[in-house]
């Protein structure tokens, strides 16, 4: 598991991951729309008994063996690993490129105290080590592997195509390493 910037983003503006944000809120409500007679089931089984349905639907098809939330993975024999996340983000907002503001302006909500939001990720990075060693699970430390440079990185968070094959082997390595 690996936070992103999405999720990094909604804490730093709303303070958590449990909020009220109309397009980001982890919690959700029924419409209150009418329901189509087959969808009734569906919905009244996910309701009474979660991922059911999913599962169902995944019989047949390769699928993971145990599939549940990561809190539980251990009671499903699944081994977490966590992961950090890389970035470059520039030291001085000022002279960064175009991208990168409407990037910050228009992907990020809008960042308003730049060196605030970039300690804050550099601390979800290293509270995710910490986790890690706290509940002795791995961690892939992506954030410290993958080199800060463009040939990595085409802006702040997103892989170019060498950065995601080196991402790609680094994940494959430390798997390796941590699951035999």
């Amino acid at each position: 598991m690996m936070h992103n910037i999405n999720d990094y983003a909604m804490l730093h503006h709303e303070g958590s991951y449990w909020n009220d944000h109309p397009g980001r809120s982890l919690l959700t409500t029924f419409s209150t729309r009418p329901v189509e007679p087959e969808n009734r089931f569906l919905r009244l089984a996910n309701l009474l008994i979660p991922r059911t349905v999913n599962f169902l639907g995944s019989i047949g098809r390769a699928a993971p063996e145990a599939a549940g939330d990561p809190q539980a993975a251990r009671s499903w024999d699944v081994v977490p690993v966590l992961m950090t996340m890389p970035d470059r983000w520039p030291g001085d907002l000022a002279n960064a490129p175009a991208a990168l503001q409407k990037l910050i302006d228009e992907k990020v909500f809008a960042i308003d105290d730049y060196s605030d939001f970039i300690d804050g990720f550099d601390r979800m990075n290293e509270t995710i080590r910490q986790t890690a060693a706290r509940f002795d699970v791995p961690v892939i430390d992506l954030a410290a592997r993958i080199p800060p440079s463009r040939d990595f990185m085409f802006d702040p968070i997103h892989f170019t195509e060498s950065g995601s094959r080196l991402a790609a082997e680094v994940i494959g390595e430390e798997l390796c390493l941590n699951l035999t």
